[in-house]
This record gives structure tokens, sequence and C-alpha cells, in this order.
């Protein structure tokens, strides 16, 4: 990928001619926009956030007039946390159904041709990607463990009995990996690498042409965005992991291996692969070391 930013415009470089200087026999062929930009990643995140907290309003209600929940939950969210994991799985559905529906017509493209799905690369190297999600979390439970980890933490309130387990299971393996490669590894990492060549794009008339011109984005770029898109894939996590410095880090580090499988494979679908393979081997260690979320109690030894 050429490096947009790397280029010296003032070294007779071949450009394309001024828009007022084509001849006849001339032609400027305008590439299509770079997309998806800052706005639709907004746009898709902020879709999943309003969904997720209506479905969870809905959950409350419903739960609260079928007595299924007790009066004023709402103020208790933590004691009811698969209400979350539902909500999510709704809100996450929904934001699916309107981004396949809605995006494609904006960007006059298929939702896959712009976030570069391109499921033949995952299909072709199937194997490969599984056993590298498999050793990526063998890797990062490694680490953990020479690393200070607190005792207990709040993701462990997902795993009290053992249909929340198999739930949280369904939910960590298909759904959750396949909302956060389309967030930070489809969304955000063209639309920051975007961002990052256009602040840097010199103004002069010539480099505006070559930005209309051209579709590639910059090393530095991508760069840039695999950085901060990884940090925040590992502050999305933060939380549940009671903020321990050295799981984030850990997730960092993973959030940049899936940003280089992305990028090396061209396929969104195979960083998706690796995320969830790294997701159902941890669950499937888990199940066994538990027999099958029977004895959730060994979690905590």
């Amino acid at each position: 990928m050429s490096d947009l930013n790397d280029l010296n415009f003032e070294d007779g470089l071949p450009l394309p001619p001024e828009p007022d200087e084509v001849s006849p026999q001339d032609e400027v062929v305008f590439a299509r926009p770079r997309q998806p930009h800052f706005g639709y990643a907004v746009a898709f995140a902020a879709i999943a956030f309003l969904l997720v907290q209506v479905f969870v309003i809905l959950s409350l209600v419903g739960g609260e007039t079928l007595h299924v929940l007790p009066k004023h939950a709402g103020s208790h969210l933590r004691d009811f946390p698969m209400l979350s994991v539902v909500a999510m799985l709704l809100g996450y559905g929904g934001t699916f159904a309107i981004s396949f529906l809605l995006f494609p017509r904006l960007w006059q493209r298929s939702f896959h041709a712009v976030l570069e799905w391109n499921s033949s690369a995952a299909t072709e190297h199937l194997r490969r990607l599984m056993g590298l999600g498999v050793f990526l979390s063998i890797v990062a439970e490694s680490i953990q463990r020479f690393l200070p980890v607190p005792k207990s933490m709040p993701v462990d309130d997902y795993f009290r009995t053992p249909s929340n387990a198999w739930i949280m299971m369904f939910f960590g393996t298909l759904v959750a990996p396949a909302f956060e490669e389309l967030l930070f590894r489809g969304f955000l990492l063209r639309a920051l690498a975007i961002a990052w060549d256009w602040m840097r794009l010199p103004k002069t008339p010539e480099a505006h042409l070559l930005w209309r011109t051209t579709e590639s984005l910059s090393r530095s770029g991508l760069v840039f965005s695999s950085i901060l898109t990884s940090f925040g894939f590992a502050l999305m996590h933060a939380a549940q992991l009671a903020h321990a410095w050295s799981s984030v880090a850990v997730l960092f580090g993973v959030g940049l291996a899936l940003t280089w499988v992305r990028l090396h494979y061209r396929s969104l679908a195979a960083s998706t692969l690796v995320h969830a393979t790294y997701n159902g081997f941890i669950f499937t260690l888990m199940c066994v070391y538990t027999g099958g979320f029977q004895h959730l109690e060994r979690m905590h030894r």
C-alpha cells in the first residue's frame, strides 16, 4: 500500500491533471470515496449503544411486570448480569440488521465489500487461523499467571449458575467477537486511518486531486489506527476485569494480533474467526475444568 503522506509533491512525481486542465483527450478517473469514515463508525457504535439501552429498559419493565425481577431492579443491575447479556444479544442483533440494510445504500457498495469481509481468505486458511486463535489464548492465559490479577472480577458475576455459563459461552464465542470485530477492525480501523491521512494531507490542489483519484491508506495511518483501536478494544473490557492493568495490557496485545490478522489477510472474517476461536478455547477449558459448568466454584480457587 502506498503511503500518501510520504509522497513529495515537489519532486516531479506524476500527478493527475488539474480538472480545468483536462483536455478532450484526457480523462481523470475519480476513485470511490474512502469508506467507512469516522462518522459511520460513530453511527454504528451509537446504534448499538442505544439499542442495548432500549432492550435493558424493556427487559426491566417486562421482568418487573411478570414478577421475574424485583421492583427497582434497575438500580441494582449488577445483581442481574444476565439481563445485560440478553440486552446486548438483542441490541447487537438489531445493530447488525440496521447496518446491513442502511449503510450499503449510503455507500453505494455492499456492506462486505466496504469492510473487506473476504470470507474466502478465512476459509482458505481456516486451520491456520483457528490454530492462531488457540495459540493466542494459551499465550494470554500463561502471561496472566505471572502477573498480578485480582482474585475476583466483575466478569465472575456472569458465571453464577451453569445456565448462565452456557449463555455466556454462546455469547462470548459467537456474538461478541462478531460485534467487536465489526466495530474495531471493521469500522474504526479504516475510519481512524482515513482521518489520519486526511489530517496529514498537504493543503495543495495536487494533493487533493490525488486524494480523490486513489483509495489506498498510508502505512503510518494504519499503524496509528492499529494502536488506537487495540487500546480501545482493551478498555472496552476493562470494567469487567476490575481495571487490572495486567489483564488490560494482555488484551491490548491480543487486539494488536487481531489487527495484524485483519490487515495481513485483508479479511475481517479472518480476524473474527481468530477472535471467536480465542474466546471459544478459553470457554472450552472452563467447561472442562468445571465439569460442564457444574462445579463453578472451581473457577475461584
